[in-house]
C-alpha cells in the first residue's frame, strides 16, 4: 500500500484493521475523523511475521504519528509501539488480546488452513461472523472476507503464529492509550482489556454495550466519538 503525504496541519492517524479486512473496516471513522486527522489505513498485507510487518509498516510512515490498532491490527500497534516508542504519539488497542500464541490457537488455525485448502473458505469466514452482536455488520464482514480471499487470510494467520507476548512489555508503553472492547466480545473479552488498563501507566478503558468483536462496525458512532475525545486530549 502506497502511503501519501500527510498534512502538516492535520494529526497523522494510522489505522490497522483485523484479519481479513479491507478499508471499509474503519469507512465511519476515516469520514469522523478527517477534519482533524490525516487518515492512513493500512490491511496488513505485507510481511510474514508480527515483527516484520510492524517493521514495514513503520518504514512507510510519517516520524510521528498516533496509532489505531483492530483485533489483529492491534497486535501489529504493539509491536510497532515496542520497536518505535519514540514514534508513537497515541495509542488506541480496540478488541485485542496482548497474549502470546496459544497452543489451542495454534491447533485452530492450522484445522483452518486445511479447510481452506480443501475448497473451505467460507466456511471459515461463517465463524468470524459468529462473534458478531449487531447483525447488519454480518454482510460487511462477509464481503470484506471475501474480497480479501483464501490467500489473504492464510497469510495473516501463518504471521499471527509469530505473536509474541506483549504483557510483560505493557509497563513500558508511556504514549497515551486508549483501550476499547465490547462487552460480548467473546473472542478478546473485557478481562483482557481491563489488565491492561491496569499496566499501561497512561491509559483509559471504554467497554460499549450491545458490541460483539468488531467495535468499529457494530458500534461505529460511539467508537468515532471515543476516537475524537481520545486524539483531542492526548495531542492536538
Amino acid at each position: 500500500m502506497k502511503y501519501s503525504d500527510q498534512s502538516m496541519k492535520k494529526e497523522n492517524l494510522i489505522f490497522l484493521t483485523g484479519t481479513l479486512c479491507t478499508e471499509d473496516c474503519f469507512s465511519y471513522q476515516k469520514e469522523y475523523l478527517q477534519d482533524m486527522a490525516s487518515i492512513t489505513i493500512d490491511t496488513l498485507s505485507d510481511g510474514e511475521s508480527v515483527e516484520e510487518m510492524a517493521n514495514t509498516i513503520l518504514q512507510k510512515l510519517p516520524e510521528e504519528f498516533s496509532l489505531v490498532g483492530f483485533s489483529m491490527g492491534g497486535v501489529i500497534a504493539l509491536e510497532m509501539q515496542r520497536q518505535a516508542p519514540e514514534r508513537v504519539k497515541a495509542m488506541t488497542l480496540m478488541n485485542v488480546n496482548p497474549a502470546g500464541t496459544s497452543f489451542s490457537q495454534q491447533q485452530t488455525w492450522q484445522n483452518w488452513l486445511g479447510e481452506i485448502d480443501a475448497g473451505g473458505f467460507s466456511k471459515v469466514v461463517k465463524v468470524f461472523k459468529e462473534n458478531i452482536v449487531q447483525d447488519a455488520c454480518k454482510t460487511t464482514v462477509w464481503d470484506m472476507a471475501h474480497t480479501q480471499g483464501a490467500d489473504y487470510l492464510k497469510r495473516q494467520l501463518r504471521t499471527l503464529t509469530t505473536r509474541i507476548d506483549s504483557r510483560p512489555y505493557l509497563e513500558a508503553i508511556n504514549c497515551p492509550t486508549l483501550l476499547i472492547c465490547g462487552r460480548d466480545d467473546t473472542i478478546t473479552p473485557m478481562g483482557l482489556h481491563y489488565a491492561m488498563h491496569k499496566q499501561i501507566p497512561n491509559s483509559s478503558f471504554v467497554s460499549i454495550a450491545g458490541c460483539g468483536h468488531y467495535s468499529p462496525l457494530e458500534q461505529p458512532r460511539t467508537v468515532s466519538k471515543l476516537l475524537r475525545n481520545w486524539l483531542t486530549e492526548a495531542v492536538i
